[in-house]
């Protein structure tokens, strides 16, 4: 079978056959479809803001902006994702290597996890059942968004802890306090 293009998600849920295992395939599909469709439109909307924030910050200090890349600067978060992958990694030399990369990962995951349990409309019906529009239906979906992000606080300790460096270490300490303290009050 050869797929093209525009029947990769009817094939997929072709392979998904209600009766081999009554919706476990389909709900695996739809899960990863709106786990790809959240992700997306987060990043998307973090890059536009970013361009939003750096054209009206020129536009405040009388200047141009950016400007250069693409028509009106649009292709500029392009540009400063393709900037960021081709960054070098730094390292301190004392710091516990392991522990350093993964901290930051341990923020941005918590961050991403949130929005799992946000419904972002009424239930879907299509021809294997009514799909959910959030990706985790939780019945305790407030309690799992402060639980997971009071999380975030921990990539933060790590991070600094890892690097070796007392200053960095208080840094991160005050970061996670901070964090902590904001996220009693929301509760």
């Amino acid at each position: 079978m050869i797929l093209v293009p525009g029947t990769i998600l009817p094939a997929l849920l072709q392979v998904a056959d209600p009766q081999v295992a009554p919706g476990t395939g389909v709900f695996l599909i739809a899960s990863l479809v709106k786990i790809v469709a959240v992700f997306t439109v987060y990043m998307v909307g973090v890059a536009l803001l970013t361009l939003a924030e750096r054209k009206v910050s020129a536009w405040i200090q009388d200047r141009r902006g950016p400007n250069r890349v693409g028509p009106g600067g649009l292709l500029q978060p392009a540009a400063d994702g393709l900037k960021n992958f081709m960054k070098e990694e730094n390292q301190p030399a004392a710091a516990s290597g392991a522990i350093f990369n993964i901290a930051p990962a341990i923020s941005f995951v918590t961050a991403m996890v949130v929005w799992a349990v946000i419904p972002f409309g009424a239930p879907l019906p299509t021809p294997w059942g009514l799909i959910d529009m959030q990706v985790a239906d939780l019945p305790i979906g407030y309690l799992f968004v402060v639980a997971i992000a009071s999380l975030g606080a921990y990539g933060l300790v790590l991070a600094g802890w890892s690097s070796n460096n007392k200053y960095a270490f208080l840094g991160g300490l005050r970061a996670s306090a901070q964090m902590v303290s904001y996220a009693v009050e929301l509760g």
